[in-house]
């Protein structure tokens, strides 16, 4: 095998589940840095009952990050509120993925260190909010939005 790491629920089933990597964690406290889009290759190797083994064939897989979208509406009005929204989007998913997508919040500031503001979860819907209050007691312009699934996306903050 070749690529990103996965894990096969069974070797003997007919129809085996394959669980793909997750590239950042919720529980990181600064940005993960996401691989270029690398197939996984597997070799599959199929053996009847009777025991006799298929030749070998390679198999492709590629992972396919999410789409983050950060709403314009967002902004911090020092000492009262942070709020920040919007959707994550599987693209050909027609349902949610499980375990569902976890985006982590920065504060990407010019001039003051990448920060985490916190954690927020894509629900059924594809939506996200983050709601911090009070918000952080400076300023904060600008942010970085990253998925559990691989995407990321950046947008200035209003101060209104």
């Amino acid at each position: 095998m070749a690529g990103a790491p996965v894990t096969l629920s069974s070797t003997t089933t007919a129809k085996p589940t394959l669980s793909m990597p997750f590239f950042a964690k919720a529980s990181d406290t600064v940005p993960a840095v996401v691989p270029a889009a690398v197939p996984i290759r597997m070799r599959l190797m199929v053996t009847n009952a009777a025991g006799v083994a298929s030749a070998p064939a390679t198999v492709e897989l590629i992972l396919r990050t999410d789409a983050v979208s950060i709403s314009a509406g967002t902004r911090h009005r020092l000492g009262t509120e942070f709020r920040i929204a919007r959707t994550a989007v599987q693209p050909g998913a027609a349902v949610q993925p499980t375990p569902g997508t976890a985006l982590m919040i920065y504060n990407t500031t010019p001039g003051s260190p990448v920060t985490k503001l916190g954690t927020a979860v894509v629900d059924a819907t594809n939506n996200w909010q983050l709601k911090i209050k009070p918000g952080p007691n400076r300023q904060i312009t600008s942010v970085m939005v990253q998925s559990t699934r691989g995407s990321v996306a950046t947008t200035a903050v209003a101060n209104r």
